[in-house]
Order: structure tokens, then sequence, then C-alpha cells
């Protein structure tokens, strides 16, 4: 990381949050988790390094990685998340039954349960821009920009979401 690439990003996010609502900002970003575990018929999601004996049922290691991407706005409230699978898992239904399918969580495979462009792209329409929709209409506000926070990833600068950014109002922020 360079000094210039730190003042571009605080030049750039000092013009994206000057005026706007904390409630209309979110930032999110991948976070990994090295196993998946199955305990009476759930999935959860355990880390590697947790021992088997500090937990308080047995857990089956069925998978290798899973990501999540989460979106927190800065008023702590969170878009539904992103949850990335190893691709050619068996999903029988990765759905508890309190959750709806892309309103409360998005499932989805990729070849190494990293995010990329399509999963990306599918979270921001199915999550990401409703989520933005409903606060701006608690806020009365339905033209108010909204900014999105993301780390540099390849999968992020892609012209897809990033035509996006003008025909929905929001703007995305790179950091490095």
């Amino acid at each position: 990381m360079k000094i210039k690439d730190i003042k571009t990003y605080v030049t750039e996010a000092e013009e994206a949050f000057h005026g706007l609502d904390t409630s209309l900002v979110n930032d999110t970003d991948e976070t990994g988790h090295t196993e998946f575990g199955n305990i009476r018929n759930k999935k959860v999601i355990v880390p590697i390094e947790t021992k088997e004996s500090s937990l308080r049922y047995k857990v089956t290691r069925t998978s290798k990685h899973v990501q999540a991407l989460p979106c927190i706005s800065l008023i702590r409230n969170s878009a539904p998340p992103l949850i990335l699978l190893l691709r050619k898992r068996q999903i029988v239904y990765p759905y508890p039954i309190t959750l709806r399918r892309e309103m409360d969580q998005l499932v989805m495979t990729t070849p190494k349960a990293y995010a990329t462009i399509e999963a990306l792209d599918k979270w921001i329409d199915s999550c990401y821009f409703p989520f933005v929709d409903q606060r701006q209409a608690e806020l009365g506000k339905h033209t108010a920009p909204a900014v999105l926070q993301l780390d540099n990833s390849s999968a992020h600068v892609n012209e897809g979401i990033q035509a996006k950014q003008a025909t929905h109002n929001f703007r995305m922020l790179s950091f490095p």
C-alpha cells in the first residue's frame, strides 16, 4: 500500500460522505471461515481453529472453506449477507426455516468460495439495492445517494457493477 493510495482514498471518502446520512453508508468485506460444520441437521459455520472439545455438540466437518460477505451500515443496520460455498457442494436447502431466500440471506457456490463478479452482482441486485431502498424510504429521502465501501478486489471492479452506480444512485468506494 502506498501513501498516495491512502491520500486518494481519504479525498474520495471526504467527497462521498459529505452531507450524507450515516444510515446510507455501508461497509462490506469478505470474512472467511476455514471449515463448515453440520450439527443436529442444521448447517453452522465453525472456524477450523475451534477445538471440538470446546463445542457443545459434535461437529461433522463437511467442507474446507466458506465465505461470508456481510454489509453493515454506520448505524449498525445490516443488509442480508452473501454466503459463498465451494462449487459442487450438495446444498439440499441452505436456508433455515426462519430465513427467506434472497431476502434474509443469499447462498451461492463459487469455485473457491470467494466472491466472483457474478456472485457480487447478484448480491447487489438481490440484497443490497432492496436494503438501500428500504433505508431511503424510512428516511423519506428516495433520491439520497448511498455509499458502499469495498476492498480493492478484482470482483468489485467490473463494468456491469460500475454501471449500476449511476442507475441506482450509489457510489462504490474502494479502499486500498
